[in-house]
């Protein structure tokens, strides 16, 4: 069972810090090298400077950019740019945002949660790591010895409890309110006991579902092991931002793929994809023609778009009842993925992948805009598009302790880094 507890988190102080919108900062595994750079510059507390500092060309084993954000953390505690909350408390957090001319709100709330282990817990995840982004989060884990942005993890609700705790909170005046990137966002921080326990006992029988910062979570079971000859302590729970999957601003968007062929293709890029897909041509067709019948079109159905002549076409699975067939090896729940279809009976394909040189030829993009445009550049060959992974098809298969394909889902918008920090010490 998920186990919740409020904390004394640091949060920037409105004396030192006016505006949030100057400081706060997306989390670090969506922040290009130029981005970065952006964030850098404008302001000297933004929290980029934290999770996300510079590299230069004198650091050592013993100075570097985690030891640097270590002593900035203390610095920013001793000057009080952040402050700690004067009693434990949880911190309700909306978002407001639109998407394609629709307005949503999705709301949640942060607390700590009480680590458990993949294989026998009741936390789940839905996506593999990668050791390096792992061995960088664990070393500013232990030298700043703090979660410094929240884990983003889902629980599953047949009669949406959670509304009707957090209405009353959110139809007070917010602690914090500010706009980035076009996202309205407001925190309150709820010190009363009563609504703490509730939802202390609305998680206290759901699993969780990790959403976003699988790494992070690893990281804070890497932390809880090294320090297993101390009590227990705080290091044997994490920082979770906690939405309902009953939200209705609960917003899964597509990685879309962009492909770099091989320069020998054999058999040629037409045969490979008429063998497996109906392959529709949209005359003088435009993006906005195929994400339309991309929408309608049945399952297992992908948008395409090629760099040597500019035209779309949507590619619609031939024969659906032959999956098993086709992944007579992948477990059900895998194989009914579209991006199991797709990297299966198309990209593997193109990209000659038992060569396992498939990263150098592969990207992903969640912004339709940018793929089309590192397309049309040249500097890639070919644009897939996806429609969205269910959230049914992540539970489905994390609750059977499986991992999607890379790059499965998005959720959006993301998590804001900045707003809440828990100290472990």
């Amino acid at each position: 069972m998920a186990i919740i507890r409020p904390f004394k988190g640091l949060r920037y102080n409105p004396g030192k810090v006016p505006d949030p919108s100057k400081v706060v900062c997306p989390p670090y595994d969506v922040i290009t090298p130029q981005y970065r750079e952006e964030l850098h510059l404008r302001n000297p507390l933004n929290f980029i400077r934290l999770i996300l500092g510079k590299e230069l060309p004198a650091d050592t084993e013993y100075r570097n950019r985690y030891t640097r954000a270590a002593q900035l953390l203390k610095s920013w505690r001793d000057e009080r740019v952040l402050i700690s909350e004067a009693q434990p408390s949880i911190y309700v957090y909306e978002q407001r945002f639109s998407l394609e001319g629709q307005d949503y709100t999705r709301t949640g709330f942060i607390s700590l949660v009480k680590l458990e282990d993949y294989l026998t817990g009741n936390i789940y995840p839905h996506e593999n790591t990668l050791p390096k982004q792992k061995e960088d989060r664990l070393r500013l884990l232990r030298v700043c010895k703090a979660n410094l942005d929240p884990i983003f993890a889902l629980y599953p609700e047949e009669d949406a409890k959670t509304k009707g705790i957090l209405e009353p909170v959110t139809s007070l005046p917010p602690d914090e309110e500010f706009h980035w990137d076009g996202t309205r966002n407001r925190l309150w921080v709820v010190k009363e006991w009563q609504v703490i326990d509730e939802l202390s006992k609305l998680l206290e029988d759901k699993p969780l579902f990790i959403a976003d910062g699988h790494h992070r979570y690893e990281v804070s079971l890497a932390y809880k092991e090294e320090l297993k000859d101390r009590p227990p302590g705080p290091h044997h729970f994490t920082l979770m931002a906690l939405v309902s999957m009953k939200d209705p601003g609960l917003c899964i968007l597509p990685i879309h793929r962009v492909i770099k062929l091989p320069k020998k293709l054999e058999p040629p890029m037409e045969d490979i994809l008429e063998e497996a897909f109906d392959v529709e041509h949209l005359k003088d067709g435009s993006y906005d023609l195929m994400e339309n019948k991309l929408k309608d079109a049945p399952l297992y159905s992908f948008g395409l778009f090629l760099g040597d002549t500019r035209e779309y076409y949507l590619l619609t699975l031939r024969r659906p009842r032959l999956l098993k067939k086709a992944f007579p090896d992948v477990p059900e729940c895998l194989r009914e993925l579209e991006v199991t279809v797709l990297h299966g009976l198309a990209l593997d394909r193109l990209l000659q992948s038992k060569s396992g040189k498939e990263e150098n030829h592969i990207r992903y993009v969640h912004d339709a805009a940018q793929a089309i445009s590192l397309v049309e550049s040249g500097e890639y060959d070919m644009a897939f598009f996806l429609n969205p992974t269910p959230i049914e098809q992540m539970r489905a298969v994390a609750s059977q302790r499986l991992k999607m394909p890379p790059k499965s889902t998005f959720f959006y918008p993301k998590l804001l880094s900045g707003l809440v920090v828990n100290p472990l010490e």
